[in-house]
């Protein structure tokens, strides 16, 4: 049960990677709607858009990251430094803890609604240069995770799985790996498949330029990924996003509304698994037919 949160200042952690923070954000403004003064921590390449997103909180960014990159000291979570710059406290609560609290019943999640607000100048800069690709749907892509330690490379592709996706007319895919520029220049297709379509945007820093990267999503026709911060960050904008699921381990059926494909969490986003479990070629083929279903003639409609 809550505390009153007149008068009071609560301060929420935030915890795990940078898609667990984007994920357990969802239901953050059912804090602020209800708290006087609200901190949140978050890691640092989040801090312009928490700040634009939230504009009545105090955002501190902080985290393992920020420590090892620019304070040098152990990647273990010491807020000692943090704590020294903060008013007093009368309450925290953890980022993973908000769920609890605001997402108790299926009422509570039928609420749920987007929650990130990108730079509109921005989006349109990113919009102007998909359009000079030439008139052809702009799909975003994220095949695997960054983090591949803990034997993680099982669950998910690789980017030769796409390929029939990739050689397909009428379609432009667009790197979200920040990684993954080696494996396209790797692709060997047939001399048939020549054609194939992947662009990776050299001028934009993937892992690091949250801002831009939030704002080029915004501004593709869909995206597709991996259980990755890809698709939560894409998934809080209220993008068209497909999260495709390839391992048992990360089959995550407790997110979907029950006898359907769609997130609970993010209404913008569906689910769509292999079949069975770990059968990619399944996967592609699934995506490949949901493609063909879909009318393009409206650009960034809503729904699924």
């Amino acid at each position: 049960m809550l505390e009153p949160l007149k008068g009071k200042t609560i301060l929420v952690y935030s915890e795990g990677g940078v898609g667990d923070e984007l994920y357990f954000l969802a239901p953050f403004n059912d804090l602020v709607a209800i708290a006087e003064n609200c901190i949140l921590t978050c890691d640092p390449r989040h801090e312009k858009l928490f700040k634009r997103s939230f504009p009545t909180v105090d955002i501190r960014p902080f985290s393992r990251q920020y420590q090892r990159s620019f304070l040098g000291v152990p990647a273990k979570d010491n807020y000692d430094d943090l704590f020294r710059t903060l008013p007093n406290i009368d309450y925290y609560c953890f980022i993973g803890d908000l769920g609890y609290y605001f997402r108790n019943s299926w009422e509570d999640f039928k609420k749920q609604g987007v929650y990130l607000v990108n730079d509109r100048d921005k989006v349109a800069y990113w919009k102007n240069r998909l359009d000079d690709m030439g008139d052809t749907i702009k799909i975003g892509l994220c095949w695997r995770s960054g983090f591949q330690a803990l034997y993680r490379e099982r669950e998910y592709t690789a980017l030769k799985d796409w390929l029939p996706l990739l050689k397909r007319e009428g379609y432009t895919f667009i790197n979200l790996m920040f990684d993954g520029l080696q494996e396209i220049h790797k692709l060997e297709p047939e001399p048939e498949d020549s054609n194939i379509s992947i662009q990776h945007l050299t001028d934009l820093d993937l892992k690091n330029d949250f801002d831009n990267l939030a704002a080029l999503i915004e501004a593709l026709d869909l995206v597709i990924s991996v259980d990755t911060n890809i698709a939560e960050l894409a998934g809080g904008l209220g993008q068209k996003t497909w999260r495709v699921i390839n391992s048992p381990y990360l089959a995550n059926h407790c997110r979907l509304w029950p006898g359907t494909a769609n997130d609970i969490w993010h209404p913008s986003m569906i689910q769509i698994t292999s079949d069975p479990i770990g059968d990619t070629d399944s996967l592609i083929a699934q995506i490949s037919t949901k493609l063909d279903s879909l009318e393009w003639k409206q650009k960034n409609s809503s729904g699924c």
